[in-house]
């Protein structure tokens, strides 16, 4: 019994110990084929032209079996629903078409088109430059002017002639969707010197196409030098730099015109106002008050009392010099054969402030309605147009002056030849032709025509050829034949 015992303890041993050693040569043998199985995956592209090749033996292999084809049955043709679109014209183009006088004049887009009776207003910023000399584009000024690095096509020294304040004024102009604010026309930046005039429409389309929508320092002012330049066309922008005949009256007068000229055409009037300080200041309690007269007027009348109706403004501003007393008589003198009113100061509420600041506040009026209200009464009422005046006649010159004349021409008369008599009317008579050939060409009666012969290439003889006209006698002068005798 003890010997049996012992030989099932052996076999229990050796069972577990097999059966521990087969476990462990199974995990080892499920290692090494998994690591044979990572090494031996497939990767994507080979798995794809595996599945590819199984798809391509299918297709094969089915496209082989006969297929049994069913009978074909009459189909009916599909019913085609057809949606009846309103006839709409075509869409005009013109008003693509850019106008150099003005926006206002030429044909425009239908959002403008709508907006064409609207008041419209233009601006100026005067820049004095450095000393009052105004801009130089060439940068040859004492203030000097921004450039460009051509190595890295970015704007240098923008502060010269403080050109980032006129950037910053323009920037108030803008607006989203049109780009700029619909009622503002034109922008213009002058001094004693340079002059640039923008068209703001034409403006920001060139900006549209060149991808440039955002108004930085480089554009704007970058935009100025391409444009005068010539690196650039069709930019909206209109630069003198100082040119004789271009300058800033100049350029001032013909804005003017055209203001006026479309004020009238409309019906209405056009004033110029200066931000430069005045007797009246602009406040929101004194325009509410000239809106609620207005309305009470109109409400009573079809028109108001003073029939200032405002079709066109213009906003003087300075830049951080301001305007002088001489820039400022100038500009009142230019403006005042154009404008239907005197030329207006104006004050905004906080004393003296940035270009920039001030025009943004002038435009949030007029956005709430409250600017044109308070300016026409303010202007009051219109001067009454200028009629031109015909010519007066010349004045009869002086007595003394008109002796003088006579005196000269009697003296002429008597020292110079009297003058010949004109001659008859000369008659030619066509002499005798000959019967030969006629040479090509018009024959002339005064002489017959000589056919020259054609000079022969060297090295080949000369032939001479017969003459169809007879040669004019020619006159020699010869010597005796005694002397040559003797």
């Amino acid at each position: 019994m003890a010997k049996k015992s012992k030989k099932a303890k052996k076999s229990k041993k050796d069972s577990s110990s097999s059966s521990s050693s087969y476990s462990s040569r199974r995990k080892s043998r499920s290692r090494r084929s998994r690591r044979k199985k990572s090494r031996s995956r497939p990767s994507s592209r080979s798995r794809s032209r595996s599945r590819g090749r199984r798809r391509r033996s299918r297709s094969r292999s089915r496209s082989s079996r006969p297929r049994r084809r069913s009978p074909r049955r009459a189909r009916s043709p599909p019913v085609r629903q057809v949606q009846v679109r309103p006839q709409t014209p075509p869409r005009r183009r013109s008003w693509s078409r850019v106008s150099e006088s003005s926006f206002d004049s030429g044909t425009a887009s239908p959002k403008t088109a709508a907006c064409r009776n609207q008041p419209k207003m233009g601006i100026l910023y005067w820049g004095c430059g450095l000393e009052g000399q105004g801009w130089d584009l060439l940068g040859y000024g004492p203030g000097g002017f921004p450039r460009i690095d051509r190595n890295s096509d970015a704007l240098v020294d923008s502060w010269k002639g403080r050109m980032e304040n006129a950037q910053v004024t323009l920037r108030m102009c803008a607006s989203e969707g049109p780009g700029f604010k619909r009622y503002v026309k034109h922008f213009m930046m002058l001094s004693a010197k340079a002059c640039v005039e923008f068209r703001l429409t034409q403006y920001h389309r060139h900006n549209t196409l060149n991808r440039r929508k955002v108004l930085t320092e480089r554009i704007v002012i970058g935009g100025i030098l391409d444009c005068y330049h010539r690196r650039a066309t069709n930019t909206g922008m209109r630069i003198s730099n100082g040119s004789p005949g271009d300058d800033f009256v100049t350029c001032l007068r013909r804005r003017a015109r055209r203001y006026r000229a479309q004020a009238s055409k409309q019906g209405g009037h056009f004033a110029a106002v200066i931000l430069e300080g005045g007797s009246c200041e602009l406040r929101f309690a004194a325009a509410t008050r000239a809106l609620e007269r207005l309305e009470e007027q109109r409400s009573h009348s079809s028109r108001a009392s003073n029939g200032a109706r405002l079709q066109r403004l213009l906003l003087i501003l300075g830049g951080p010099d301001g305007i002088s007393e001489q820039i400022r008589e100038s500009l009142r003198q230019t403006l005042e054969k154009y404008t239907d009113f005197p030329l207006l100061g104006l004050a905004l509420p906080g004393g003296t402030l940035h270009s920039y600041y001030a025009l943004a506040t002038v435009l949030v009026f007029h956005d709430q309605g409250l600017l044109l209200p308070f300016l026409e009464q303010q202007l009051g009422p219109p001067r009454p147009p200028v009629k031109l005046q015909p010519r007066p006649p010349a004045a009869p010159p002086p007595r003394h002056l008109v002796e003088a004349q006579k005196a000269e021409l009697e003296e002429k008369e008597q020292t110079e030849l009297p003058p010949a008599k004109p001659a008859g009317p000369l008659t030619l008579t066509p002499g005798p032709l000959s019967p030969g050939p006629l040479s090509p060409g018009p024959l002339s009666p005064v002489r017959p025509v000589l056919v020259l012969t054609p000079k022969a290439p060297p090295g080949r003889p000369t032939q001479k050829q017969g003459v169809p006209f007879k040669a004019m006698p020619t006159t020699r002068t010869t010597r005796p034949q005694n002397d040559l005798a003797g």
